[in-house]
């Protein structure tokens, strides 16, 4: 058994798209030279040690197209950060930063596009920082209409009680467009108006 150098091919299929063809010229791998050994087919007598299999993953992301394993450790130490806070900043979900770093899963390409935009693009990586800042402010909206609409409500109930002939409102919402001729409105958001029944109309 000594080290020899063989040409490596293989289809790889990724992110949907038609299967790749991987070719290494070299690549360097362990195999038996003697000649009384005669194997079913020439690669029973080559072993692919851990060196050669790292350098089949390299150029397996280097021939799709993608950012390797190395780059992105590179990217994420350059930026300073750990990979628990580059995940949340991008989003990503369970371990899926240390499984690119260490070459276990393959990146899609719109996560590969998102980190190379990150890596390279300071003004892309302030407004992913100010975003996280302000995760909270999207759930706040609801509870926000939430609370207007349960006070509207406790009000019409109460006017309920002091005239129960009066016609009970319907509670809806407008468009921020139409903000201006709503009677509750606030800047920018939506604003519930009373709208008597059509019953109620008639009357």
């Amino acid at each position: 058994m000594q080290r020899v150098q063989r040409p490596y091919e293989a289809q790889v299929s990724h992110d949907g798209r038609p299967p790749v063809t991987i070719c290494i010229p070299d690549l360097e791998v362990i195999a038996c030279t003697n000649p009384d050994c005669r194997a079913e087919h020439p690669n029973d007598t080559v072993i692919e040690d851990a060196a050669a299999t790292w350098r089949i993953t390299v150029e397996t992301y280097r021939q799709l197209g993608l950012l390797t394993p190395d780059e992105i450790r590179a990217g994420r130490e350059k930026l300073g950060l750990s990979q628990q806070e580059l995940q949340e900043l991008l989003g990503l979900g369970g371990n899926s930063l240390s499984r690119w770093e260490n070459g276990h899963v393959y990146q899609s390409r719109s996560h590969d596009t998102l980190l190379r935009i990150t890596y390279s693009v300071p003004p892309a990586l302030k407004w992913l920082k100010r975003a996280r800042a302000y995760d909270d402010v999207p759930t706040d909206r609801p509870r926000s209409k939430l609370r207007h609409l349960q006070g509207a409500r406790t009000r019409s109930e109460e006017a309920e009680a002091r005239d129960p002939e009066r016609p009970r409102p319907r509670l809806r919402y407008l468009p921020a467009k139409y903000r201006r001729e709503s009677r509750r409105g606030e800047p920018g958001g939506h604003a519930i108006v009373q709208t008597h029944s059509k019953e109620s109309e008639a009357c």
